[in-house]
């Protein structure tokens, strides 16, 4: 936060003082340089409401000319005028008070009423007993979740495309691959809440009530789950590879982060309104825009490939390792193409989305295969999942978003989000004893029982929806519905 804090506030410091200078007066120069800061930062404010007046139909080709227009005719007007500007500088002052006292009561409301509530839903860890196993051998852990890499019947009936020779290349390497696996949740935060701490959201549903919109419960449960507390008192390091996404940008059980991105997604969501940012990105209705459209491109597309360059290097290491790793691949924006090569934002925009989504999954594939054989290359083999947490959201989904009601999806679009890729390499287990219907709230309940005799039964492989991004914690049951 401090770093883009201070650009912003230099850069009005600096701009308020040169109009200083060119205006020989400090009032019109505070007035002009307070009015022309609030324009640039809160473009994206004024225009939604304009879109609210026309009932969703204002468009930035219009919007975009006459609000500059509108800004240099103020400032324009405040240097010409003979008055003293004694009425504008007020104003300005307090709806610079406004906007600062407003945040303020926000994070003081949350410090006082909800951090505790929200600190008090982590830390509970089932109930485990140890039976033998005591000199189990450590073998390093790789959790891969790939963000809305879907099922191969969902690639082969809803995009064209027929993943069988990449999930043969996994079972020749000795995977066992679960064809009929979906997810246990409807979205990432949902989803990693619940495979991380290897249970269901129950107790959310009941403390936070269905009507909450607050998604603060699920990033705290990601940050300090129970997969990570059992494995580090085993013995084990924490590798951490996030995403530009604050739930696993970074972690606190984590010993070790690796980022390109360190200063996380707080500047984007800053800046993402303002009058130049918000312009980059919706000059053009793209077919391809999504609800991370605003991230950078560049940046996204390096931060992939660092990944996959890191994990090669973690290959090399000997001490017992559980390594996250977050992939927000095939997830958009899309940023590479099925070689690898990274895109910029027209040349995304200039394919079909299909032709994006299936792009990222063979640059996936392609990058997958050589880090499987690198971590198979060990003398200790290590165990590995590679998991999606969702499949791709539907076409009506991607309409109407947070709006969108689940309980009206079909059977078809409840199976393109639910179905997921699914994946494990488990040295000395018999797969005999694997389903290919097992879902992610199961995959640690499994690897700690065998591995290290930690009790940890096997709970029923079941599908939530919540109702819409209004009622986060109102759960029904769509397991019939995904099989």
């Amino acid at each position: 936060m401090l770093p883009t804090l201070t650009v912003v506030l230099a850069g009005s410091l600096l701009g308020t003082g040169l109009l200083a200078i060119l205006f020989r007066d400090a009032r019109k120069a505070g007035t002009v340089g307070a009015f022309l800061v609030l324009g640039v930062l809160y473009y994206g404010l004024f225009f939604s409401g304009v879109d609210s007046l026309l009932g969703g139909k204002a468009w930035h080709k219009v919007f975009f000319p006459f609000f500059i227009v509108l800004l240099a005719g103020a400032a324009w007007f405040s240097i010409r005028t003979k008055e003293g500007l004694r009425t504008a500088n007020i104003l300005a002052l307090v709806i610079s008070l406004v906007l600062i006292i407003m945040p303020l009561f926000r994070v003081v409301q949350y410090q006082i009423f909800e951090r505790k509530e929200v600190l008090g839903l982590s830390g509970k860890e089932v109930v485990t007993q140890r039976r033998g196993n005591e000199n189990a051998v450590k073998r390093n852990i790789y959790y891969f979740i790939f963000d809305r890499y879907a099922a191969n019947r969902t690639l082969k009936r809803d995009y064209g495309f027929d993943n069988h020779s990449f999930l043969e290349f996994l079972k020749s390497r000795g995977f066992y691959v679960a064809n009929d696996s979906y997810a246990n949740y409807t979205k990432t935060a949902h989803s990693l809440a619940s495979s991380l701490n290897m249970r269901y959201l129950d107790e959310l549903s009941k403390s936070l009530g269905g009507g909450s919109t607050d998604w603060k419960p699920l990033h705290r449960l990601i940050k300090d789950f129970e997969v990570g507390r059992v494995l580090k008192k085993l013995g084990y390091k924490y590798v951490h590879l996030g995403s530009w996404w604050s739930a696993t940008r970074r972690n606190n059980l984590a010993d070790e982060i690796y980022s390109i991105d360190p200063g996380g997604e707080f500047p984007s969501l800053y800046l993402r309104n303002t009058l130049f940012i918000l312009n980059r990105g919706f000059f053009s209705k793209s077919p391809n825009i999504d609800a991370s459209g605003d991230i950078d491109q560049e940046k996204q597309c390096r931060r992939v490939l660092y990944k996959f360059q890191k994990l090669e290097e973690l290959a090399k290491r000997k001490e017992p390792l559980f390594v996250f790793i977050h992939m927000l691949i095939p997830h958009g924006p899309f940023v590479l193409d099925e070689n690898g090569k990274c895109m910029s934002k027209a040349e995304a925009d200039s394919r079909t989305r299909t032709e994006n989504y299936i792009g990222q999954i063979k640059y996936v594939n392609k990058r997958l295969r050589g880090v499987v054989d690198k971590l198979l290359s060990t003398e200790v083999k290590p165990i590995i999942i590679l998991q999606s947490d969702e499949g791709p959201f539907p076409r009506s989904y991607r309409e109407e978003k947070e709006a969108f009601d689940w309980r009206k999806a079909t059977d078809r679009e409840l199976q393109e989000k639910f179905r997921i890729l699914n994946a494990y390499y488990l040295p000395e287990y018999n797969y005999d004893r694997l389903y290919s219907g097992i879902t992610p709230v199961n995959s640690f309940r499994m690897i700690l029982s065998h591995y290290f005799g930690l009790e940890y039964e096997p709970l029923p492989d079941r599908s939530y929806s919540f109702i819409d991004e209004h009622h986060l914690y109102d759960f029904f049951e769509i397991t019939k519905k995904v099989k």
